[in-house]
C-alpha cells in the first residue's frame, strides 16, 4: 500500500515537534556499577521515580553464615536485574495466640514460607523525580527500617511515592530487609561463642555502611543521612543510636526519626529471667520443678530450637543447627513465640556487651549516643493496634479486676517485686483513667512506647523534637504509618484525613532534608528544663490542628517511675 506524500510530511512534522519533549529515561532503564555488581533499575513513567530493588548488600546468610555477622556480598558477573523486590526475610508470629489450634498455627507458618526466604539481605533505593544516576549534586538520604516486633515485616512495603509527592520530598529513599525472629535474634551462650548476637541489628548496621559506600552513585549524600523507623523499626533506630557505646565509627547517620519506638525489656544474653515458657510444638508449660525455668530466656530459646531440630545429641549443637532445615527452625520459633504472654515477644535484641553494651535507657541517660538531630513521636493509644487490625498488646478482658491486671503485669515483667507491682497499679488506676482497662492499655502504651520518646528527646538537649499524635481515628499504635504513607496505597487521598496526612508527610520530609520541622509543627527544639511537645490533632472537620504544649506532669511522673524500675524490668 502506498502512503501519500501529504501523510509522510504530516508524520514528519509530528515527530519533529514531539521528540524534544520525550524524557529519555522512559526509554532506557538506569544502571549503576557498585564494584561488586552492576544493577539495572526501572523507571516509573507514572511517578517519574527511578528505583533499584533487590540489591544485595550482604552475602546470603545461609549454611555456615547462619547466625553470623553479615558478610560482604560476593561479586556478580553481568548486569543484574533490579526491577523487582528481593524476597522478604522468614517471618514469625506474635505472642498471645496460644489459644489457636496447633493446626492453625502450623498452617499460618507454612503459608508464610511461600513469600519469604532465609536469603533476604536486600536493599532498595528510590530516586525522586528529576534525578539521575551519578548526578554531581547530591541529595539528602532517608533510610527506613521497618517494624514488626523484630519478627515480622519487610522493607519492601514502604514505597516513597506518597512522600516524594509532597513538599520537600526531594531526597534519595532507601529501605532494607534484615534477619528476623529465630534467624535474627536467637541468643544464648553458643551463639555468643560461635556466631553473632543481635544478627538482625548487625544486618541493619551493614545496610547503613552500604549506604555510606554506595549511595553517592545514586545521587545521595552520605554525609546527610536520616534513619527513620516505626515500632520495632524505631526500636532498631534506638538501638543504632546507642550502638557501640554511642561511638559508631565512622558515623552512619546524622538524623533520626523514631515513631512509637518499641523498646521491650533488654536483658543480658545470659541473664536470668524467671518466667514460664513453653516447650516447642506443645501447649504444655514447664512445671515449677523443671530446671529450665531458671535458665536464661535466651538459653532456653536456644535449647528449644536444638530440641526441635533434633540436635540434642550433637557434639556441636550450633553446627548442627546450621545444617538444619530453615523451615523447621522457623516453625519452632513460631510455636515458642505464639505461646508467650499477650504483648510479649520471644526473639528480641539482647545486651551483648559489644554492639549493645548496656541497657539502652542507661546509655541515653549518660549521653552515649550516635546521631545529631532527633524527632521522637508517640501515639495517644499505643496499647491498641491500629491499621484496622482491631487488636491490642494487652488482654482486653481486664474489666474492673485489679487482680487480673496484676497477674498480666507480673507475667509480662516477672522480675518486678510486689512493691513495684503495687506502685505501677497505683499509677495506672481506674479512678485516674476512667477504667482499669484503659489504665492497663496505658501501662503497655507508656511503659513500652511513650516514655521511650520522652527519654530519647531528653538525650539530645536542644537538638530534638517530641511529638504526640492524638488524631481521632488515627492515634493507635502504627496508625502514624498510615498517615505517613497515605495508607501505603494512597487510600487516604480524597478522604477527610488527606490534609492531616499531607501535613504529617511534609514534616517528615522537612526533617529528612533539613533536620527541622515545619514552623506549624515546632516553635523550638525540646528543652528538658521546660519540656514541651508538638501535639498533632485535627479540628472537628478533620483539618490539621497542631499545638505546642507542655508535656503533662503526670506523664513525666509515670515515666520517672518506669525509669526507676528499668534496672529490674529492664528497659
Amino acid at each position: 500500500m502506498l502512503v501519500s506524500s501529504t501523510v509522510i510530511l504530516a508524520l514528519s512534522a509530528l515527530s519533529v515537534t514531539a521528540l524534544p519533549t520525550i524524557n529519555n529515561k522512559r526509554w532506557a532503564r538506569p544502571t549503576v556499577d557498585l564494584g561488586y555488581a552492576s544493577y539495572q533499575g526501572i523507571y516509573n513513567e507514572t511517578t517519574n521515580i527511578q528505583s533499584f530493588k533487590g540489591i544485595r548488600y550482604a552475602a546470603p546468610p545461609l549454611g555456615d553464615l547462619r547466625w553470623k555477622a553479615p558478610q560482604s556480598p560476593t561479586s556478580l558477573t553481568g548486569l543484574q536485574d533490579a526491577s523487582e523486590y528481593g524476597q522478604t526475610c522468614i517471618q514469625g508470629t506474635v505472642g498471645g495466640s496460644a489459644d489457636q489450634p496447633v493446626a492453625g498455627l502450623l498452617a499460618a507458618a507454612t503459608a508464610s514460607f511461600a513469600t519469604s526466604s532465609e536469603d533476604c539481605l536486600f536493599i532498595n533505593v528510590f530516586m525522586p523525580p528529576n534525578t539521575t544516576v551519578g548526578q554531581a549534586s547530591l541529595l539528602p538520604v532517608g533510610v527506613y527500617i521497618h517494624g514488626g516486633g523484630y519478627t515480622l515485616g519487610s522493607g519492601n512495603d514502604y514505597d516513597p511515592t506518597p512522600l516524594f509527592a509532597q513538599s520537600e520530598g526531594n531526597y534519595v529513599w532507601v529501605t532494607m530487609n534484615y534477619r528476623l525472629n529465630t534467624f535474627g535474634f536467637l541468643a544464648g551462650n553458643e551463639i555468643a561463642a560461635g556466631g553473632a548476637l543481635n544478627a538482625g541489628l548487625l544486618d541493619q548496621q551493614a545496610a547503613l555502611q552500604w549506604v555510606q559506600t554506595n549511595i553517592a552513585k545514586f545521587g545521595g549524600d552520605p554525609s546527610h543521612v536520616t534513619i527513620w523507623g516505626e515500632s520495632a523499626g524505631a526500636g532498631s533506630v534506638y538501638q543504632q543510636i546507642v550502638a557501640n557505646g554511642g561511638n559508631t565509627q565512622p558515623p552512619l547517620f546524622q538524623g533520626a526519626i523514631l515513631a512509637s519506638a518499641f523498646e521491650p525489656p533488654n536483658y543480658l544474653y545470659n541473664a536470668s529471667k524467671p518466667q514460664v515458657r513453653y516447650l516447642p510444638f506443645t501447649h504444655v508449660p514447664h512445671t515449677a520443678t523443671d530446671d529450665s525455668v531458671s535458665q536464661p530466656p535466651s538459653q532456653m530459646a536456644y535449647d528449644h530450637i536444638v530440641t526441635a531440630a533434633n540436635c540434642t545429641s550433637a557434639t556441636d549443637t550450633l553446627s548442627c543447627l546450621r545444617k538444619a532445615d530453615a523451615k523447621l527452625l522457623a516453625l519452632a520459633g513460631w510455636f515458642d513465640t505464639a505461646q508467650q504472654t499477650k504483648g510479649d515477644w520471644y526473639y528480641l535484641p539482647v545486651i551483648d556487651g559489644t554492639f549493645i553494651q548496656e541497657r539502652p535507657e542507661a546509655s541515653l541517660a549518660q549521653g552515649k549516643v550516635n546521631g545529631d538531630r532527633i524527632w521522637a513521636a508517640h501515639n495517644f493509644n499505643e496499647g491498641l493496634v491500629g491499621l484496622g487490625q482491631n487488636s491490642s498488646f494487652t488482654p482486653q478482658t481486664i474489666g474492673n479486676s485489679s487482680t487480673a491486671q496484676r497477674a498480666w503485669l507480673s507475667s509480662l515483667m516477672p522480675n518486678l517485686s510486689n512493691t513495684s507491682l503495687t506502685a505501677i497499679q497505683d499509677a495506672y488506676n481506674a479512678e485516674t483513667f476512667g477504667s482499669l482497662q484503659i489504665a492497663t492499655d496505658l501501662i503497655y502504651g507508656e511503659g513500652i512506647f511513650g516514655c521511650q520518646a520522652l527519654w530519647i528527646a531528653e538525650a539530645f538537649p536542644g537538638n530534638s523534637y517530641l511529638a504526640w499524635l492524638v488524631v481521632p481515628g488515627y492515634n493507635k499504635h502504627a496508625d502514624d504509618t498510615t498517615l505517613a504513607f497515605a495508607g501505603k496505597s494512597n487510600t487516604l487521598v480524597g478522604t477527610p484525613y488527606e490534609a492531616i496526612s499531607k501535613s504529617w508527610i511534609e514534616n517528615h520530609n522537612s526533617f529528612i532534608t533539613s533536620y527541622t520541622l515545619n514552623a506549624d509543627y515546632a516553635v523550638s527544639t525540646f528543652d528538658a528544663g521546660s519540656p514541651q511537645q508538638v501535639v498533632v490533632n485535627t479540628t472537628s472537620s478533620l483539618a490539621p490542628d497542631i499545638g505546642y504544649d507542655a508535656v503533662p506532669a503526670d506523664f513525666i511522673a509515670r515515666c520517672n517511675l518506669w525509669r526507676s524500675l528499668a534496672p529490674v524490668v529492664p528497659f
